[in-house]
């Protein structure tokens, strides 16, 4: 059966174990990335420029050993519908910068700079512009 081009990689029968659901949940988290269930375990720390790929979910930035650390976003296309974290955690006045991919925009500028610890953006991909919650 499929919904709204989705078939479900697996069917629970209704007396399934609860280790029988959680195998099938895993496989639709591995299976559906562009549902935007994420394995929470993709986070990383950086401290040199980044160009962010599908695993990660949240980049912590330290800057204190370069003047500007760049974290490159992925082109929107190919993250459609996702939200992906990136905070400075270093005390250093260095810049964290966010670019977008190419001349790809985030709020309508093509990057966006902190100087300032514990700073974080959260931004989500509608598969056309990266946008700031």
């Amino acid at each position: 059966m499929t919904v709204n081009n989705f078939t479900p990689v697996r069917k629970v029968p209704p007396q399934a174990s609860q280790r029988e659901i959680v195998d099938a949940v895993n496989s639709i988290i591995t299976n559906f990335p562009q549902f935007g269930f994420r394995d929470h375990r993709g986070i990383c720390t950086v401290t040199a420029n980044y160009t962010v790929t599908e695993g990660d979910w949240t980049v912590l930035a330290d800057a204190s050993a370069t003047a500007t650390l760049v974290v490159t976003l992925p082109a929107v296309a190919s993250f459609p519908w996702r939200t992906l974290n990136v905070k400075k955690i270093d005390p250093s006045a260095n810049i964290v910068r966010i670019d977008g991919n190419a001349s790809e925009l985030i709020d309508g500028a093509t990057t966006k700079s902190t100087t300032t610890q514990w700073f974080s953006w959260q931004l989500h991909t509608d598969g056309a512009a990266w946008y700031i919650l």
